[in-house]
């Protein structure tokens, strides 16, 4: 009995080494939707890079569901912000400002 708890708990341990490295590498790189991101929005002349996005419009480009693209934007540094009118309330992203 001894010898499987002993297998368990290094079973256990490999399995968390594995899921820290993948958070690492998931930070340092990030994931493959971040690197999408980022080459799409790279793809943009500087006007287009200052409009709104939706977030409709940005899953459907991509293919996610909104929290992925949501997650995925917070992690770029994208802000959320909404469009005020008296009929409605829309969210919208505006891109981090980047300096040259």
């Amino acid at each position: 009995m001894r010898a499987y708890i002993a297998m368990l708990r290094a079973e256990a341990a490999e399995k968390n080494r594995i899921a820290q490295e993948e958070a690492l590498r998931l930070k340092r790189e990030g994931s493959p939707l971040d690197r999408a991101i980022r080459r799409w929005f790279a793809s943009l002349t500087p006007e287009q890079q200052r409009q709104r996005f939706y977030l409709t419009i940005l899953c459907a480009k991509f293919g996610v569901i909104p929290r992925d693209m949501g997650e995925a934007l917070r992690r770029l540094g994208w802000e959320r912000k909404r469009e005020e009118t008296t009929a409605s309330s829309r969210r919208y992203w505006v891109a981090p400002v980047t300096t040259p």
